[in-house]
């Protein structure tokens, strides 16, 4: 029995500690989804205006933004040392004219936006011993830059040749 007695404050801490990585599992998770919901209702032709924050999303201590991405989202762009796609003037082999090249075309940053969530809220059990649980996520995505429809593109359709915008030749 008196086993049973030393032993029983350590079980308590070890249940109390299951309940706070428990929370604290849960809320991130819930801090993702609200992040990647931040940046979907953002894409058009969405609007944030008509979507309100989730329901379960403590409003105090929280925030839900959308914003650009100033770190790049892909790290190896296989066609880096391609001057046909990121030029600026594409030269093919063997022919005395050279081509000018829209490098913004086919820019894998461009139109990339980041949902992102923080929270910050005391914790499920201990609320008062001044520790805080402080989770931030981002999450980011493609916006409407890559549509054929889209200002920068032009075209009628997406069977229609991405030569134009691209290079800025008429294909007649």
């Amino acid at each position: 029995m008196l086993e049973l007695v030393l032993v029983l404050p350590l079980l308590l801490l070890m249940m109390a500690l299951m309940i706070l990585v428990g929370a604290t599992g849960s809320w991130r998770v819930r801090t993702h989804a609200a992040a990647r919901q931040a940046a979907l209702r953002s894409v058009w032709p969405r609007t944030t205006s008509g979507d309100s924050t989730p329901t379960e999303w403590p409003s105090r201590s929280t925030t839900l933004t959308v914003g650009s991405v100033s770190v790049p989202i892909f790290t190896q762009d296989p066609y880096a040392q391609h001057t046909v796609v990121r030029g600026p003037v594409y030269s093919p082999p063997g022919a005395s004219t050279s081509v000018p090249v829209n490098t913004a075309m086919l820019d894998s940053q461009r139109g990339v936006i980041a949902g992102r969530a923080t929270i910050d809220r005391a914790p499920a059990i201990w609320s008062r011993g001044g520790f805080r649980t402080r989770i931030a996520r981002d999450f980011p995505i493609l916006g409407n830059e890559w549509e054929y429809t889209a200002p920068t593109m032009n075209l009628g359709g997406n069977q229609d040749r991405r030569g134009r915008p691209l290079y800025g030749i008429r294909f007649e």
